[in-house]
């Protein structure tokens, strides 16, 4: 079993020119976090459960049109060019939604982190950003 966290943010200033590309003022918020734990599935393919958004899906196969926590997953297995496993991943969060601080970024962080320790793939800071920012942008447009 896999376990991984990743922790929320808060602007303190500027988060509307962030968008525009100028600085901002940011602060971690370590005590409000997402945890994704990540085990071997009983079914042959991905079995995600986000039981606080009232969400559960079941990837067996790559399709067109996914919800953004399932294209996190595609997207790396599409990235490291990895078949579909059987594993389950279990969603938590203690992050308000749709606060400004991060939930889905977070999620989507946790995801791959945990990912890459199941596959036992080496990812960078920067790699893990670039992903986040895919899933970032189906959420805000222009995060």
């Amino acid at each position: 079993m896999i376990v991984s966290k990743a922790i929320s943010k808060i602007i303190l200033s500027g988060e509307h020119a962030v968008v525009h590309g100028y600085p901002a003022v940011a602060l971690p918020i370590f005590d409000c976090n997402s945890q994704v734990t990540i085990s071997n599935g009983s079914k042959n393919g991905i079995e995600i459960n986000a039981p606080q958004i009232s969400k559960n899906f079941f990837i067996e196969k790559y399709k067109v049109d996914y919800d953004p926590l399932e294209l996190t997953v595609t997207n790396f297995l599409n990235k490291f060019d990895l078949s579909i496993p059987n594993i389950s991943i279990e969603i938590s969060s203690n992050i308000p939604i749709a606060s400004g601080m991060g939930s889905g970024a977070s999620i989507s962080t946790a995801i791959i982190k945990g990912l890459a320790e199941y596959f036992k793939i080496e990812i960078n800071a920067d790699e893990i950003y670039n992903q986040v920012f895919e899933i970032e942008k189906i959420y805000h447009g222009n995060p």
